[in-house]
């Protein structure tokens, strides 16, 4: 539990931000990391490389996951991805909801494609 706030309280600002009706999430990849809390890094510039729409399943104990795949690509150069992030747009001046590193570095090639199943992103209020 965050700071005092109730299993219900997380769970109701999880659904605002993640799965409200008003707003689109879109996920994003990133090079370049220098402060997650603050949401500060380099988002990918390849030219394959587009955000990604993204839907979340509902809340179980503050936390929910990605319902359906993220496929990025197909990248046209090579790179590494050190984080994703969750946008409230597709331009590059909205507000980063949330970035986290990936428990593993991701490098692509030319012609790769970068997939996240269902359920292997977990989103968690705390």
């Amino acid at each position: 539990m965050a700071d005092g706030a109730s299993t219900s309280l997380e769970e109701q600002l999880y659904n605002q931000v993640f799965r409200s009706s008003t707003s689109t999430l879109h996920a994003a990849l990133f090079s370049i990391v220098s402060n997650n809390e603050d949401g500060i890094g380099v988002e990918l510039t390849d030219a394959g490389y587009s955000r990604q729409t993204t839907s979340f399943s509902a809340p179980v104990a503050s936390a929910g996951q990605n319902s359906s795949v993220i496929t990025f690509g197909p990248f046209t150069s090579s790179g590494t991805i050190i984080a994703l992030g969750m946008m409230a747009g597709l331009s590059s001046a909205i507000t980063i909801t949330r970035i986290r590193e990936l428990l593993s570095t991701t490098t692509f090639a030319n012609g790769d494609y970068v997939v996240f199943s269902a359920g292997s992103i977990l989103i968690a209020i705390d």
